[in-house]
């Protein structure tokens, strides 16, 4: 079996010193697990109808000890076991992946003295008698108990309008804490699954934009993989080949499956923070493949130890677990909703219930206009770190007023690397300055209030995380911590190029988020500046555990909506990175956004799922084009989606950069302006028709070829392959789009 990014492979795989629980709970107010009872009460009921709406009802099968959904129309039932025919019911059931696929719940436990991972299967509980279960309004609470892992899990059941909702509150989970201690609960894995070669079934996993796993090939080899939701917690150390395997993150914390005309979608409602979302394919042993959640109740930190080999770690957890709530919500496809398409639907209606508003933006082109790099110098054969301006203020007002001369339209401009060590992580916000070399704080002001009088949106980056030097009233003491309750620096990262730097970085303790944002609310007042950009706190998670409450990254989501609605409150508008969904619904515009997968050989068809939920309500702009080379995929992947295309650029170059960044070498303004104007008017008439529109459909043709509708009736095709396509609209080049209203190109 080839497993790829598996978190229990890792840890075995590791060769670890010690394995302790820190003392990361002795604040009195944390709130500690419960102690297991072994003598807690086990029984079942008679199987009745637990809850019911217009829809659907909620039943109880005393038989097979599992809830199940049941549509009242079509008398369809969907529970966490795959319906199987009478001969596939004949399982080894001493086989793990068989017990996992007949589990309500698995837990991960980690044993005291040989840190061993044991899985626990809900299905050993059913089966020796280990459960109770007990009615509860509009639903089932029914409570799993691992008997040898010493461990009890209460999770409830319940009707909500469109499906089922299954919750599981972490402070009501028990263990005994001494043989074994709980990590992790994965919920219902085999409830999004497909079986294996069936036409037309296909998992959808969130992995960047999107992607389709396809279930008709016949594959020889299982797979399991798994993706940390909004990315790595970077309070966690995880080894660097696990950051190479997932090269997109997760950022929107939902999946689903379509198999025969049926499907389900799941969203995650709550505690998406410390959850990731794991694939089972082309499981030999139970002919079906599923997505589904696995959730860390409890954080850990891998420490390498300086008196030991660089292989030899210490896997440390915390005391206690997350305060977050976990709860996951099913919905049942049925017909022409049984799609990604109908996955996106749903989502999109989820977010806009919970605020999601229509941004306006009509700009085709966004460019990022690099201030600064600290570079090698020296004095008196001293070796020093100079700061030396790639772009100006003057500069970047040069750039914008030359290029939207040359286009003919207006554009977003977002300032990066203005603060006192430019693009380098020094002092939080850089500073809560402009740097003289750029220009300074009046230099600003007059570039601000020049680009947006002629109609270019700007905004200014401040990172109000990252932290690497002490100064404007914060230093690397106020920095978030592990769950050894030190502080935790990695290598900085460079904020533009993404290359990694020789010192060290933190990050802000999470209870001094509010602060830094206060401040830089008013620094930005003083400036007269209405506009700044998040590069890192839109795509950034991590936990902090000297608050509970922090802990496995918790209420990331709701701090990060927080900073952006005081900005907005306060006049000032907001551009996002990469943004991680709780971002990207607030934001006035998203840069950099995602729209492709991590490309894993198991993976099939990318599909624009996140522009798919986003676009018409929020503006969004590809990775830069002159960063990569594969630009030409890069524009069409703009073009099926219907977002904008963007830029990077410098106006000085020396060379010096070179030494420590590749990067800058097609960044140089001059040089690229004319590719530049070329790409964009390839891509401008296809922009003003379908800029802002919502997509309504989309399609996979075939392989590399697919069709994008918008909601002004335009419809995109885009190929990707090396072959002609025919369409309504016309012939289909290779590495081509067409566009236009059917009947009428």
């Amino acid at each position: 079996m080839m497993k790829l990014y598996w978190k229990k492979a890792w840890c075995i795989i590791v060769v670890l010193s010690v394995l302790l629980l820190t003392s990361a709970c002795s604040k009195s107010n944390a709130v500690k697990p419960y102690r297991y009872n072994p003598k807690l009460k086990r029984n079942n009921i008679a199987s009745a109808v637990a809850a019911q709406n217009e829809k659907f009802e909620l039943r109880w099968d005393s038989d097979a000890c599992l809830v199940s959904l049941v549509d009242k129309a079509s008398g369809k039932v969907y529970s966490s076991v795959p319906s199987l025919s009478e001969e596939e019911s004949e399982f080894d059931e001493t086989l793990d992946s068989v017990l996992k696929m007949l589990s309500p719940i698995t837990v991960d436990c980690i044993r005291s003295e040989t840190y061993e991972i044991k899985t626990g299967y809900a299905a050993e509980c059913i089966r020796d008698g280990d459960f109770s279960v007990s009615m509860i309004e509009n639903g089932l609470r029914v409570t799993y108990i691992f008997d040898q892992l010493k461990v009890s899990v209460p999770v409830r059941y319940l009707l909500f309008e469109d499906g089922l909702k299954i919750e599981i509150d972490p402070s009501s989970v028990a263990e005994d804490g001494e043989e074994y201690f709980l990590h992790s609960v994965a919920v219902a894995p085999f409830m999004c699954a497909a079986k294996n070669m069936t036409e037309n079934a296909y998992l959808f996993y969130p992995s960047g934009s999107g992607v389709l796993i396809n279930m008709e090939e016949e594959k020889n080899i299982s797979t399991n993989y798994i993706s940390e939701i909004y990315g790595r917690d970077r309070m966690s150390d995880l080894p660097t080949w696990c950051d190479e395997t997932n090269t997109e993150e997760i950022r929107m914390p939902v999946f689903g499956s379509v198999c025969e005309k049926d499907g389900m979608f799941a969203i995650i409602r709550s505690g998406s923070e410390s959850g990731s979302i794991c694939v089972d394919a082309f499981n030999q042993n139970v002919g079906y493949s599923s997505v589904y959640p696995e959730f860390a109740l409890r954080g850990e930190t891998s420490v390498s130890n300086p008196f030991l080999s660089s292989s030899v770690n210490t896997i440390k957890y915390s005391d206690c677990f997350t305060l977050e709530p976990i709860s996951v919500l099913y919905y049942p496809l049925t017909g022409e909703n049984a799609s990604y398409n109908g996955m996106a639907d749903i989502y999109k209606a989820y977010l806009t219930d919970r605020g999601m508003k229509k941004k306006t933006n009509a700009n085709a082109l966004s460019v990022k206009v690099l201030g600064g790099a600290m570079i090698n110098g020296s004095n008196l054969g001293v070796p020093t770190r100079e700061l030396f301006a790639t772009a100006t203020l003057t500069d970047a007002q040069t750039i914008v007023s030359d290029l939207t001369g040359a286009i003919g339209d207006k554009v977003n401009v977002d300032l990066v690397g203005y603060g006192k060590t430019g693009l380098e992580i020094g002092q939080i916000c850089g500073g809560f300055t402009v740097a003289g070399d750029f220009g300074g704080k009046k230099g600003l002001e007059d570039a601000y209030k020049n680009m947006t009088a002629s109609g270019n949106q700007v905004f200014f980056d401040m990172d109000p995380v990252s932290i690497a030097k002490n100064g404007s009233g914060f230093s690397t003491s106020d920095v978030a911590v592990t769950t050894t309750r030190q502080r935790f620096g990695e290598n900085a990262y460079d904020i533009a190029t993404g290359n990694k730097k020789k010192f060290l970085c933190y990050y802000i303790a999470r209870d001094l988020i509010p602060k830094v944002v206060e401040k830089s609310v008013s620094t930005l007042k003083g400036w007269k500046v209405g506009g700044i950009a998040l590069d890192a706190l839109s795509n950034y998670s991590y936990s902090d555990y000297a608050d509970q409450k922090y802990y496995s990254k918790g209420q990331m989501g709701k701090d990060v909506s927080a900073v952006i609605k005081t900005y907005q409150k306060n006049g000032i508008s907001v551009l996002s990175n990469a943004s991680n969904v709780y971002a990207a619904i607030c934001s006035d515009l998203i840069v950099d956004a995602p729209i492709q997968s991590s490309k894993m050989d198991f993976f099939g068809e990318e599909v624009p799922f996140y522009e798919m939920v986003l676009q018409g309500y929020i503006p969004m702009y590809t990775p830069s084009l002159n960063l990569t080379n594969r630009s030409r995929e890069v524009l069409l992947k703009a073009a099926e989606s219907g977002i904008g295309i963007s830029y990077t650029v410098i106006r000085n170059f020396t060379g010096k950069l070179r030494e420590e960044f590749d990067f800058y070498q097609n960044t140089c303004y001059d040089d690229i302006k004319n590719t530049m104007v070329a790409e964009y008017a390839s891509f401008e008439k296809l922009y003003k028709e379908v800029g802002g529109q919502a997509i309504t459909g989309h399609a996979i043709l075939q392989k590399g070829v697919h069709r994008t509708v918008f909601a002004n009736g335009v419809t995109v095709y885009t190929n990707y392959s090396d072959s002609e396509y025919e369409t309504p609209l016309g012939k289909l080049e290779p590495n081509s789009f067409v566009f236009g209203k059917e009947g009428t190109p």
